[in-house]
């Protein structure tokens, strides 16, 4: 435990996922206990896989959980094609480029803080990932969406986001 009251391990596994296939997989545990000990915040990182788009997506959704804007940005290069195209469901919410999805996903985050966000299914199909994911919001109203991620040289050049929770996820909770 370290002075500020943080725990981090590393974790790793390996086992057959349920079509059969061999699988790795690695990352990051960080937990902040309460004063009763129980658990109050808990955060796992994907850093390394097997599956390369699982990684990716796993990336993509962890880049959307950082607080600090310089870290975020060191994350998205790891991520993002410099050119990355983000489109939300709104006709006119096309960003083209890491430092604009970067402000963009810091104003999002300051509007509607996540609790929690999963990723509930996903598949591939060559240089594409596909995926549904399910928040909750600090008032314990939740939101769905899928995204479909194309990505090129082991970076995401374009994400497309569907979802009819839109409002609670651009408003923040009521």
């Amino acid at each position: 435990m370290g002075e500020d009251g943080v725990i981090t391990a590393h974790w790793s596994e390996v086992g057959q996922d349920r079509a059969g296939t061999e699988f790795y997989a690695c990352g990051r545990a960080t937990v902040v206990p309460d004063r009763h000990g129980r658990i109050s915040y808990l955060n796992l990182t994907l850093a390394g896989s097997s599956d390369r788009a699982r990684l990716l997506t796993a990336k993509h959704m962890q880049v959307w959980s950082i607080p600090d804007r310089r870290e975020r940005a060191l994350a998205m290069e790891e991520v993002y094609a410099e050119d990355i195209t983000f489109m939300e469901p709104e006709p006119d919410r096309v960003l083209v480029g890491r430092d604009v999805l970067n402000d963009y996903i810091g104003a999002a985050r300051h509007q509607a803080p996540l609790v929690s966000m999963e990723v509930e299914s996903f598949y591939r199909n060559q240089e594409s990932a596909v995926f549904r994911w399910d928040a909750v919001l600090p008032d314990d109203s939740t939101a769905v969406g899928w995204e479909f991620l194309y990505t090129a040289s082991d970076l995401i050049e374009r994400v497309v986001v569907f979802g009819p929770n839109r409002e609670a996820m651009t408003e923040g909770p009521r």
